[in-house]
């Protein structure tokens, strides 16, 4: 069984809860701010006709802002959306903790690890060399276009460029461990593991591998490596230390 460091799913949690309060403060905002408006109203109630037409002005807008409020409340479905994939994602990243929880001994697992780009969903270290995993919850079927350049759920593009994303995280682990003097400059797998999708990609785009969660065990432990128990050693505490040292200044 594996060494597992740090929460799975902790930072796209946040981004869920993050938004959900963020929502719920416009909400309110917008219903607070109507209700004001429709009992300052009141007060303005005169028989002068300025008065009179500014009253019935306000009164109007603040029951608009009201409707609005309740709009967005419960007819807003791209908002829904955002918050219920943030949480989503975190259950994936979960569940594919758990699975990574198979690997034999001699495996050790970071989750969640914070970088300048947001979060690693998994980092893991063995026998089979240094793996960046990156999780999605996405349901359907993966593919690849026809020019087998571009990653498409459902045969459409993907809101967020999914394999720049993890390139962008495999670059600036590569080069934190470049400038780290005390190990090899390593050879990172990167992988996109799917939980609930269907993926037909035969083939690495970008070198980034595709798969379904059901093989992720087995394509870590077929991969080869360069790296020797003296490396991942200092690698992991290495890794520790930046990621304690990135969360302490976000923490500033």
């Amino acid at each position: 069984m594996s060494t597992q460091h740090g929460e799975a799913g902790v930072g796209a949690r946040k981004i869920g809860q993050k938004k959900a309060i963020r929502y719920i403060i416009l909400v309110l905002a917008f219903y607070i701010a109507g209700a004001i408006l429709i009992f300052i109203s009141r007060y303005l109630l005169h028989p002068n006709l300025f008065l009179l037409i500014l009253a019935l002005l306000m009164w109007v807008c603040g029951l608009g802002l009201m409707f609005y409020a309740a709009y967005i409340a419960i007819f807003n479905k791209k908002i829904n959306r955002e918050i219920d994939r943030a949480f989503q994602g975190a259950q994936a990243e979960i569940k594919v903790s758990e699975f990574l929880g198979g690997l034999p001994e001699g495996y050790t697992v970071i989750n969640d690890f914070k970088c300048p780009m947001g979060n690693i969903d998994h980092i893991i270290l063995g026998p089979t060399g240094l793996f960046v995993v990156e999780t999605k919850s996405h349901k359907g079927i993966i593919t690849l276009s026809k020019d087998e350049k571009i990653l498409l759920h459902n045969h459409l593009r993907f809101e967020k460029d999914v394999l720049r994303q993890i390139n962008s995280q495999l670059f600036w682990l590569r080069d934190e461990l470049k400038n780290y003097s005390g190990t090899k400059a390593p050879f990172i797998h990167a992988v996109i593991v799917f939980t609930d999708a269907t993926v037909d990609v035969d083939k690495p785009i970008k070198n980034v591998s595709i798969i379904n969660k059901d093989l992720l065990i087995e394509h870590i432990m077929t991969k080869g490596s360069n790296l020797d128990y003296e490396d991942l050693w200092r690698i992991f505490n290495h890794l520790i230390k930046t990621r304690d040292k990135l969360k302490n200044n976000s923490n500033k």
